[in-house]
């Protein structure tokens, strides 16, 4: 049974792939037509061009039927109804700037102290508070010591000096006075100990006394600076008076004004100024045993002042005429600054080329040589060809650095030489010559807020003279360290620390005077202030730590150590 089955699926399947595979030809298509592309062999002899039927094409674009839509118009209108709304204004608090309190000021300063070799100090201050009107004030002080020094007859002296000014501040000017009087002691101790042993004298006898009287007043334009092209002036009126109790006397009257006006010459230069500068001054000199001499000095100097963008160039011309009882001269002088920023704030050049004529006066002579004989003639000086140069370099916001380099040839220059023609030998004369002097300093100094600052500077300075032996008392070294440290603005501590090198003096030995060294010296100074409030202080001051008595000049040694603590107090 299982057999019969098999042939016959197998004859079904047989006819069923004989029927798949008829011929293509013979097929018809569903319209029961003969296919003509499928109908057989087709053979073709020659060139073949093989193209497609055109395509029925609809030859027209369609259209869209415009539809015409009428508007009607419309009309309308708002009607405004007034809504009643009612509101209160509450005020508000004006503001107000917030701001540190202004420190209050206090009338009346006093400062007391007392220091070894018997050294009293008094100072006193007295001054308005802030005032946009004026400012006005006085200052009395009082500095002694009579302490001794070995070998040496009495060393002491006596400093006193009391002045008032007044300021007045105008709608467009400044007027600024003041006025004072200074008596100054010394004693001329320095005689050789050889020779003090062998004296008696009277303290009286070695006492120098120094009366100064002084005054002025300057009015000076303030415009502001919409209105700088104004005629901006200045004059001010000097007098000063020296009396000794030698007879020996010096008065000197001065007035000195500028003029100058912002002007436009150049139109490339950002500001321009032109500007005279005219002064007068009358000396009169008297001694005990000379004629009394007067003599006056005039001065006219036009400028011209230009500023570019980071450059400064003055330009101006100097003329001095000079006169006296025996004869007058006339002296010109170039007067060239210049002043360039090359970066700003940062590295500054300064240079110029610059003279002037100036009466040496015994009022400055004693000031730096108190020990001087008085019975000197004043002349003028002519100091010529001064050239000067310096760079200023801000290194870091904390470090600066300063450097200048100056020559000058100056006649009638002033040199202290010690006298050996007296008895005591203890005073100096003022000797003359023509000097020709060359100058370098630098200076670095390092500034942290108000609590730090460190000034570390130096000298060099090379004399050459015409007639001296040596440019005397003059040292080629000079250097100093000043210090100061601010602890929470309660405590201050302060140093100084200068050196001098050595100089040439006349020196006595053997009975004869000879030129010689005076040694260098390192003077340290300390001090210290302790704020208690804004009214009560506190301070100690150390000088000379080292203790050494050096020579200020030749035969004039120093205390030595000093030490000096006081108060001071505002009220």
């Amino acid at each position: 049974m299982k057999y019969s089955v098999s042939i016959i699926l197998s004859l079904i399947l047989l006819v069923t792939t004989l029927s798949a595979q008829e011929s293509p030809s013979t097929r018809a298509n569903p319209a029961g037509q003969e296919d003509s592309l499928l109908s057989g062999r087709v053979t073709v002899r020659g060139t073949h061009d093989p193209r497609v039927a055109d395509a029925l094409k609809i030859r027209s674009n369609p259209q869209v039927p415009q539809i015409r839509v009428e508007q009607e118009e419309v009309n309308y209108s708002i009607r405004s109804v007034p809504i009643p709304v009612s509101f209160e204004v509450e005020p508000i608090r004006a503001a107000r700037i917030s701001g540190d309190p202004l420190d209050r000021l206090y009338h009346n300063h006093i400062r007391l102290g007392m220091g070894t070799s018997a050294m009293p100090l008094v100072e006193y201050f007295y001054n308005n508070t802030r005032s946009r009107q004026h400012a006005y004030g006085l200052h009395f002080k009082h500095l002694s010591a009579s302490g001794a020094i070995p070998g040496k007859p009495h060393p002491g002296f006596s400093d006193n000096q009391g002045g008032i000014y007044y300021h007045r501040f105008l709608n467009n000017h400044t007027l600024n006075t003041k006025a004072g009087y200074n008596r100054d002691v010394v004693h001329s101790y320095g005689i050789p100990e050889s020779i003090y042993d062998t004296l008696s004298m009277d303290d009286k006898d070695l006492m120098i006394t120094y009366h100064r009287i002084n005054a002025s007043a300057k009015l000076e334009s303030d415009y502001p600076q919409f209105r700088k092209n104004r005629l901006h002036h200045s004059v001010k009126l000097d007098y000063n008076h020296l009396m000794t109790p030698t007879e020996t006397g010096e008065m000197n009257l001065s007035l000195k004004s500028n003029i100058y006006k912002n002007v436009t010459f150049i139109p490339s230069v950002n500001q321009q100024a032109l500007g005279i500068v005219i002064d007068g001054d009358y000396y009169y000199n008297q001694w005990d045993a000379m004629d009394e001499n007067h003599s006056g000095l005039f001065r006219v100097m036009p400028y011209l002042n230009n500023s570019f963008n980071n450059v400064e160039l003055n330009l101006g011309a100097n003329t001095f005429i000079e006169s006296d009882s025996v004869s007058s001269r006339v002296k010109f002088y170039q007067d060239i600054h210049l002043h360039m920023e090359l970066i700003d704030n940062i590295f500054v050049l300064k240079a110029g080329y610059t003279g002037e004529t100036r009466k040496s006066l015994l009022s400055k002579n004693a000031q730096q040589n108190p020990f001087i004989h008085h019975g000197t003639d004043m002349r003028f000086q002519y100091e010529k060809e001064v050239i000067y140069a310096g760079i200023n370099v801000s290194i870091t916001k904390e470090l600066d650095l300063n450097t200048s380099f100056r020559s000058a040839n100056t006649q009638n220059d002033v040199l202290f030489l010690r006298d050996t023609s007296q008895l005591y030998f203890n005073r100096f004369n003022v000797r003359y010559d023509s000097i020709r002097s060359i100058q370098v300093q630098a200076e670095l100094d390092y500034q942290l807020g108000d609590r730090i600052g460190i000034t570390l500077g130096g000298k060099y300075s090379d004399y050459s003279t015409s007639h001296q032996k040596e440019a005397w008392n003059r040292p080629e070294w000079e250097a100093y360290l000043n210090a100061r440290y601010s602890l929470q603005e309660k405590i201050i501590l302060k140093s100084q620390v200068f050196f001098v090198s050595e100089r040439k003096g006349l020196v006595l030995k053997d009975g004869q005077f000879e030129t010689a060294n005076l040694e260098h010296f390192v003077d340290i100074n300390l001090g210290g202030e302790y704020i208690y409030n804004r009214q009560l202080s506190g301070f100690v001051n150390i000088r000379n730590l080292t203790g050494k008595r050096y020579e200020i000049w030749s035969g004039y040694p120093n205390y030595g150590f000093q030490f000096m603590a006081g108060v001071t107090y505002s009220m």
